[in-house]
């Protein structure tokens, strides 16, 4: 329905990611990978981000480790992978 010109399989189409942009590098976080009411501690670029997802809420938080929000988006990966087809994909 929605044709995009990059489409990478490492994930079925509608899977819900949390996206992220940090410093120009994309990472994408896979919401049903994520520990639910747990933080994880990732990197982007050469930043440190940490990620936590309240699947009961539906709500995702990525913050730096002094605490300050960083900006991000829940999306379907087949739209995120489209828009930045060079993004960072996290593994548990």
């Amino acid at each position: 329905m929605f044709p995009v010109p990059h489409l990478r399989k490492e994930l079925p189409n509608k899977t819900w990611v949390i996206g992220v942009i940090i410093d120009g590098k994309a990472k994408a976080y896979p919401v049903n990978d994520l520990p639910t009411n747990r933080a994880i501690e990732d990197n982007v670029g050469s930043k440190q981000i940490i990620v936590r997802y309240d699947a009961d809420k539906r709500n995702p938080q990525i913050v730096s480790p002094a605490g300050e929000q960083i900006p991000s988006v829940m999306v379907f990966w087949f739209a995120w992978q489209a828009f930045y087809p060079k993004t960072e994909l996290w593994k548990p």
